[in-house]
Protein backbone atom coordinates (compact mmCIF):
# COMPACT_ATOMS: atom_id res chain seq x y z
CA UNK A 1 0.00 0.00 0.00
CA UNK A 2 1.22 3.28 -0.94
CA UNK A 3 2.29 5.83 2.11
CA UNK A 4 -0.17 8.43 1.10
CA UNK A 5 -3.03 6.43 1.28
CA UNK A 6 -2.05 4.80 4.71
CA UNK A 7 -2.15 8.15 5.97
CA UNK A 8 -5.21 9.18 4.86
CA UNK A 9 -6.72 5.81 6.53
CA UNK A 10 -4.90 6.16 9.59
CA UNK A 11 -6.34 10.06 10.03
CA UNK A 12 -9.60 8.68 9.07
CA UNK A 13 -9.62 6.25 11.62
CA UNK A 14 -8.22 8.25 14.18
CA UNK A 15 -11.05 11.31 13.88
CA UNK A 16 -14.55 10.11 13.36
CA UNK A 17 -15.84 14.31 13.72
CA UNK A 18 -13.21 14.91 10.64
CA UNK A 19 -14.90 11.91 8.58
CA UNK A 20 -18.82 13.30 9.75
CA UNK A 21 -17.39 16.42 8.59
CA UNK A 22 -15.97 15.19 5.42
CA UNK A 23 -18.97 13.53 4.18
CA UNK A 24 -21.34 16.16 5.41
CA UNK A 25 -18.74 18.59 2.81
CA UNK A 26 -18.44 16.21 0.16
CA UNK A 27 -22.35 16.16 -0.20
CA UNK A 28 -22.91 19.64 0.24
CA UNK A 29 -20.32 20.07 -2.80
CA UNK A 30 -21.69 17.08 -4.69
CA UNK A 31 -25.54 17.68 -4.28
CA UNK A 32 -25.78 20.94 -3.17
CA UNK A 33 -27.32 20.02 0.27
CA UNK A 34 -27.37 21.76 3.85
CA UNK A 35 -27.43 19.61 6.50
CA UNK A 36 -31.04 19.72 7.35
CA UNK A 37 -31.84 18.88 3.59
CA UNK A 38 -29.10 15.85 4.25
CA UNK A 39 -31.25 14.79 7.21
CA UNK A 40 -34.71 15.05 5.37
CA UNK A 41 -33.28 13.22 2.20
CA UNK A 42 -31.96 10.45 4.91
CA UNK A 43 -35.36 10.17 6.48
CA UNK A 44 -36.77 9.85 3.23
CA UNK A 45 -34.87 7.38 2.20
CA UNK A 46 -35.93 5.28 5.74
CA UNK A 47 -39.51 6.07 4.87
CA UNK A 48 -39.24 4.71 1.55
CA UNK A 49 -37.62 1.31 2.88
CA UNK A 50 -40.83 1.14 5.81
CA UNK A 51 -42.99 1.49 2.98
CA UNK A 52 -41.53 -1.50 0.99
CA UNK A 53 -41.27 -3.57 3.92
CA UNK A 54 -44.97 -2.84 4.70
CA UNK A 55 -45.93 -3.75 1.77
CA UNK A 56 -44.10 -7.08 1.66
CA UNK A 57 -46.09 -7.37 5.02
CA UNK A 58 -49.65 -6.73 3.59
CA UNK A 59 -48.87 -8.99 0.59
CA UNK A 60 -47.47 -11.61 2.60
CA UNK A 61 -50.98 -11.44 4.86
CA UNK A 62 -53.34 -12.02 2.19
CA UNK A 63 -51.23 -15.14 0.81
CA UNK A 64 -52.37 -18.43 1.25
CA UNK A 65 -50.56 -21.46 1.58
CA UNK A 66 -51.51 -24.89 0.32
CA UNK A 67 -49.50 -28.02 -0.08
CA UNK A 68 -50.70 -31.75 -1.17
CA UNK A 69 -49.69 -34.84 -2.89
CA UNK A 70 -49.33 -34.71 -7.12
CA UNK A 71 -50.58 -38.05 -7.39
CA UNK A 72 -53.85 -37.99 -5.92
CA UNK A 73 -54.42 -34.26 -5.23
CA UNK A 74 -54.87 -34.75 -1.85
CA UNK A 75 -54.10 -31.50 0.71
CA UNK A 76 -51.88 -32.14 3.33
CA UNK A 77 -50.78 -28.65 4.96
CA UNK A 78 -52.81 -24.67 4.32
CA UNK A 79 -51.47 -21.69 6.09
CA UNK A 80 -52.71 -18.36 5.90
CA UNK A 81 -56.28 -16.54 6.61
CA UNK A 82 -58.43 -19.13 4.50
CA UNK A 83 -61.23 -18.28 6.86
CA UNK A 84 -60.94 -14.35 6.19
CA UNK A 85 -59.80 -14.93 2.34
CA UNK A 86 -62.02 -17.62 1.23
CA UNK A 87 -64.36 -19.23 3.88
CA UNK A 88 -62.24 -22.11 4.80
CA UNK A 89 -61.34 -23.78 8.19
CA UNK A 90 -58.12 -25.51 8.17
CA UNK A 91 -60.06 -28.72 8.43
CA UNK A 92 -62.16 -27.85 5.64
CA UNK A 93 -59.48 -28.15 3.93
CA UNK A 94 -56.83 -30.63 5.32
CA UNK A 95 -57.27 -34.35 3.80
CA UNK A 96 -59.53 -33.71 0.94
CA UNK A 97 -59.19 -33.69 -2.53
CA UNK A 98 -58.99 -30.21 -4.43
CA UNK A 99 -61.36 -31.16 -6.40
CA UNK A 100 -63.83 -31.37 -3.89
CA UNK A 101 -65.91 -28.92 -4.51
CA UNK A 102 -63.30 -26.15 -4.01
CA UNK A 103 -62.00 -25.30 -7.28
CA UNK A 104 -64.40 -23.98 -10.44
CA UNK A 105 -65.58 -27.01 -13.08
CA UNK A 106 -63.39 -25.31 -15.95
CA UNK A 107 -60.14 -24.76 -13.92
CA UNK A 108 -60.41 -28.56 -12.58
CA UNK A 109 -60.51 -29.79 -16.09
CA UNK A 110 -57.42 -27.84 -16.90
CA UNK A 111 -55.29 -28.77 -13.25
CA UNK A 112 -56.53 -31.97 -13.97
CA UNK A 113 -55.00 -32.16 -17.03
CA UNK A 114 -51.92 -30.45 -15.97
CA UNK A 115 -51.26 -33.12 -13.53
CA UNK A 116 -52.06 -36.23 -15.74
CA UNK A 117 -49.23 -34.78 -18.00
CA UNK A 118 -47.15 -34.47 -15.05
CA UNK A 119 -47.47 -37.78 -13.75
CA UNK A 120 -46.96 -39.27 -17.56
CA UNK A 121 -43.82 -37.52 -17.93
CA UNK A 122 -40.35 -39.35 -17.77
CA UNK A 123 -38.37 -36.08 -18.15
CA UNK A 124 -40.14 -33.63 -15.95
CA UNK A 125 -38.53 -33.91 -12.66
CA UNK A 126 -40.16 -30.85 -11.05
CA UNK A 127 -41.61 -27.54 -12.88
CA UNK A 128 -43.24 -24.11 -11.29
CA UNK A 129 -45.49 -22.38 -13.30
CA UNK A 130 -48.25 -19.65 -12.43
CA UNK A 131 -52.17 -19.71 -12.74
CA UNK A 132 -55.31 -18.06 -12.23
CA UNK A 133 -58.06 -20.17 -10.68
CA UNK A 134 -61.57 -19.32 -9.39
CA UNK A 135 -62.22 -21.27 -5.87
CA UNK A 136 -65.76 -20.95 -4.36
CA UNK A 137 -65.81 -19.26 -0.84
CA UNK A 138 -66.65 -21.75 1.79
CA UNK A 139 -69.02 -19.34 3.02
CA UNK A 140 -71.18 -17.40 0.46
CA UNK A 141 -70.40 -19.99 -2.53
CA UNK A 142 -69.39 -17.82 -4.52
CA UNK A 143 -65.94 -17.97 -6.79
CA UNK A 144 -63.19 -16.18 -5.93
CA UNK A 145 -60.14 -15.83 -8.54
CA UNK A 146 -56.76 -16.45 -6.82
CA UNK A 147 -53.20 -15.66 -8.51
CA UNK A 148 -51.24 -18.90 -7.68
CA UNK A 149 -47.46 -19.56 -7.90
CA UNK A 150 -47.09 -23.71 -8.26
CA UNK A 151 -43.87 -25.60 -7.06
CA UNK A 152 -44.26 -29.48 -8.18
CA UNK A 153 -41.77 -31.69 -6.80
CA UNK A 154 -43.11 -35.04 -9.38
CA UNK A 155 -40.30 -37.51 -7.83
CA UNK A 156 -41.70 -36.74 -4.03
CA UNK A 157 -44.99 -36.27 -5.13
CA UNK A 158 -45.30 -32.80 -3.88
CA UNK A 159 -47.19 -29.81 -4.70
CA UNK A 160 -46.71 -26.53 -3.14
CA UNK A 161 -48.89 -23.44 -3.71
CA UNK A 162 -48.86 -19.96 -2.60
CA UNK A 163 -52.00 -17.84 -3.81
CA UNK A 164 -54.02 -14.53 -3.44
CA UNK A 165 -57.31 -13.58 -3.80
CA UNK A 166 -57.21 -10.72 -6.39
CA UNK A 167 -61.08 -10.39 -6.95
CA UNK A 168 -60.99 -7.06 -4.84
CA UNK A 169 -57.77 -6.16 -6.59
CA UNK A 170 -59.30 -6.00 -10.10
CA UNK A 171 -62.84 -4.66 -8.47
CA UNK A 172 -60.61 -1.59 -7.13
CA UNK A 173 -59.61 -0.57 -10.30
CA UNK A 174 -63.16 -0.97 -11.85
CA UNK A 175 -62.27 -3.98 -14.23
CA UNK A 176 -64.87 -6.43 -12.54
CA UNK A 177 -68.34 -6.00 -11.38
Amino acid sequence: MNKSREIILERLKNNSNEIAHTKVEVTKKTYGWSKEEMISKLSENLQSSKNKDDLIERINARSLFIAGRLSDGIITNVSGDWKKAMGYNETDLVGHRYDEDFIHSDEFVRTHRHREILQKSTGIKETRFSTIQRWKNGQTGNYIMLSMVWYVDVENDMVEIIAKPIDNDFSELGIMN
